[in-house]
């Protein structure tokens, strides 16, 4: 049975430890949304929701190719059920719901034939007798990512004030769990904002040219013999750094986690002035590009 008193679920879980909330909104993950809607349901059902869409991504994939995903209302097992009912209502101007529908079964079966087995089925998935064929796939991939989840629950959870109302508990569960699973997916990887997009990347290295130009192979044919000695004792920075395993402090990275020079710390290293590489590295890079 869900919980529908949360702030005493709550209280327990931080208390005692009892783990009746979690269960109840792993339980909830497996409700249908899609066809039985979302209004006036316990208040685990809300953040149940929330978590869902924590994974919507790997979710979305499950409608190709399956008959009741519900990926599209017309697809889905309320949409079935209420298109052949309809049509049997109007024909033989009856009126079969969900509840009295055993008592027009049979008229139905014998007005459908074969066809009335996808009435069968949604029927069945409507009134809880059965899982849909998305209700198995979600299940799979939920499975799959529940310890992730729970662990950016259990944050919220034993951090929220229970005292508070719960539509004020709801909120602030969803906000700090989404904060928390998106920071643990994330954990091994770099925010990088440039030009005011943000991205989380792998930082990586890419070529020696690619961190001094930001281009993959450079045109160094083109540089003074000056010129080119400069470069030359940059690669030696960065292939040092290389050697000893690359602080990665000491570099920059782009939108592609790819790694770029950061002119203070080169400037330091070759004993220049920042300025002047940096106006150096200018000109080179418009005339290797």
């Amino acid at each position: 049975m869900l919980v529908t008193l949360i702030n005493e679920a709550i209280q327990a879980y931080q208390t005692d430890g009892n783990r009746a909330i979690l269960d109840d909104i792993k339980t909830a993950m497996s409700y249908d949304y899609l066809s039985r809607g979302v209004r006036d349901l316990p208040d685990v059902n809300y953040i149940a929701l929330r978590c869902l869409r924590l994974i919507s991504g790997r979710l979305s994939t499950i409608k190709y190719g399956m008959p009741d995903t519900g990926g599209h209302a017309e697809d889905s097992p309320r949409s079935t059920f209420d298109y052949y009912v309809g049509v049997y209502n109007r024909l033989y101007s009856r009126d079969c719901t969900l509840e009295n529908y055993a008592q027009h079964a049979p008229y139905l079966y014998r007005y459908y034939g074969d066809a009335y087995w996808d009435l069968w089925q949604a029927y069945k998935v409507l009134n809880g007798q059965a899982q849909s064929e998305r209700a198995k796939a979600a299940a799979v991939i939920i499975a799959e990512h529940w310890s992730d989840i729970e662990e950016a629950l259990v944050y919220a959870l034993l951090h929220v004030d229970s005292a508070r109302t719960p539509r004020e508990i709801v909120r602030y569960i969803n906000r700090v769990t989404k904060t928390a699973y998106v920071r643990q997916q994330f954990a091994d990887k770099r925010r990088v904002r440039r030009g005011g997009k943000t991205r989380y990347v792998d930082k990586h290295f890419y070529t020696v040219d690619y961190a001094i130009f930001g281009i993959g192979t450079a045109k160094r044919g083109r540089l003074s013999r000056r010129q080119a000695a400069l470069v030359e004792s940059i690669d030696a920075v960065i292939l040092a750094d290389m050697a000893s395993g690359f602080d990665l402090a000491d570099y920059v990275t782009d939108l592609n986690g790819r790694i770029r020079i950061k002119v203070r710390y080169i400037a330091r290293k070759l004993k220049l002035r920042e300025d002047s590489l940096g106006r150096a590295l200018r000109v080179m890079t418009k005339k290797v590009s």
